[in-house]
């Protein structure tokens, strides 16, 4: 259990490190900074995991449409628990997010590992839906 935790660890700060490379400079990741520099270890894996929680959520919603009511609301409350822990996430972020958690390998195996295979795809296809409806 301490290797899969360390390598969940290693992961995220590897993921941390190319999205500062990608994002730097921009006015989520100063917010991201700024939220997040004074954390310590344990606020930062509380934020963590309340992000998993939602991901959870949608894991066991995995037979129902994507497109439905229910997921439409994880998608939501994804978005805000984003925007409530690091950033302002709107909908264009949270969409390139969406897509990550389908196209990124690593991203993907992460999410289904927490909370079941496939979890990773719905959520990106919920993502989309929401996205796609949501001008705010």
């Amino acid at each position: 259990m301490a290797n899969v935790s360390n390598d969940r660890g290693a992961l995220a700060e590897n993921l941390r490190a190319e999205a500062e490379g990608k994002y730097a400079g921009t006015q989520a990741w100063r917010e991201y900074e700024r939220r997040t520099e004074h954390r310590s270890e344990a606020q930062n894996a509380a934020s963590a995991e309340r992000l998993m929680d939602v991901f959870r959520e949608f894991g066991r919603i995995l037979e129902t449409d994507p497109k439905g009511e229910h997921a439409q609301r994880l998608a939501a409350k994804l978005r805000q628990v984003i925007t409530e822990e690091y950033y302002n996430c709107t909908p264009c972020i949270l969409s390139g997010l969406g897509k990550t958690y389908a196209e990124d390998e690593r991203m993907r195996r992460f999410i289904d590992e927490a909370a079941g295979e496939g979890t990773a795809l719905f959520a990106s296809r919920a993502i989309a839906a929401y996205c796609a409806r949501s001008d705010t």
